[in-house]
């Protein structure tokens, strides 16, 4: 598959048509990317801070553009250089839910993968072409995370 973005091509495995690239904006400048209207994108703030269509982002944030613009403006306001990772792609076909290491379509495909995750059973997985991909080792059970609330 040949994939490309801002006038670079590359041939590469890809399984889907995807983006993904580090942007690094000097301060107090800002960049206008073409991009593909069929794509959905979404930008993470690694360094910095960006301005991407009316969001102010600021490191770990990511914003969220659907499919349909042909431009996307970045724009550093800051004093400091911003790095940041573009990423997109054509959306999903369909709705997928994700709870933990658990990515499903439907909640009670979550409940049974659960359910097999805590009986120790093999869990289903993906085969592409030659690659094969195996669920990672196995933890004694979902890591909690405290949440405070006060």
């Amino acid at each position: 598959m040949r994939f490309g973005f801002a006038g670079h091509c590359r041939n590469g495995g890809a399984f889907t048509p995807l983006l993904g690239s580090q942007l690094d904006l000097a301060a107090g400048s800002h960049v206008d990317l073409d991009v593909d209207p069929a794509f959905e994108h979404g930008v993470l703030l690694d360094l910095g801070a960006v301005e991407v269509a009316d969001w102010r982002l600021e490191p770990g944030d990511l914003a969220y553009l659907g499919p349909g613009p042909t431009s996307l403006r970045l724009h550093n306001p800051a004093e400091h250089p911003a790095r940041m990772l573009l990423l997109g792609g054509t959306p999903f076909g369909e709705d997928l839910l994700m709870w933990w290491n658990f990515v499903a379509r439907t909640h009670d495909e979550i409940v049974e993968y659960r359910r097999l995750w805590q009986a120790g059973a093999d869990l289903p997985h993906h085969d592409f072409d030659d690659m094969s991909i195996r669920s990672p080792a196995r933890l004694s059970k979902p890591v909690r995370h405290a949440v405070h609330t006060g």
